[in-house]
């Protein structure tokens, strides 16, 4: 058998099925709708639980773009790069302001992600 046939969705398609739940995921709790979990139905928690299916996802797509990459250093400076600009929008909505010494203390997932390639690098 062919492994093309084998092949029903490729990392592209799964990538945007693991953003829709985790969008919504972060928009709930960014609204602080669970603030009080006991009395929200069960499919809204379900809806939060399913958007934990995207960091596995997006962790493997960064060793498969290791394993593919061109280069290295420049797929690095990239992740660098775009953790340096959402760590702006990251620190706001859990800080409320960039006016603090802790803005990079607590890091978003991309900057995860960077390390995690730095320890694929190395």
């Amino acid at each position: 058998m062919e492994r093309d046939k084998l092949q029903v969705l490729d990392r592209d398609t799964v990538k945007l099925i693991a953003i829709v739940p985790m969008t919504i995921g972060h928009l709930l709790s960014y609204l602080e709708y669970f603030a009080t979990m006991t009395d929200k139905p069960l499919w809204l928690h379900l809806l939060v639980q399913a958007s934990l299916f995207a960091p596995p996802v997006f962790f493997f797509s960064i060793a498969d773009g290791f394993k593919y990459t061109c280069s290295r250093k420049k797929y690095a400076l990239r992740l660098l790069i775009f953790a340096l600009i959402t760590q702006i929008s990251f620190t706001l909505a859990n800080q409320g302001t960039l006016l603090t010494a802790q803005i990079f203390l607590n890091l978003n997932i991309i900057f995860t992600l960077l390390m995690s390639l730095a320890a694929l690098i190395v």
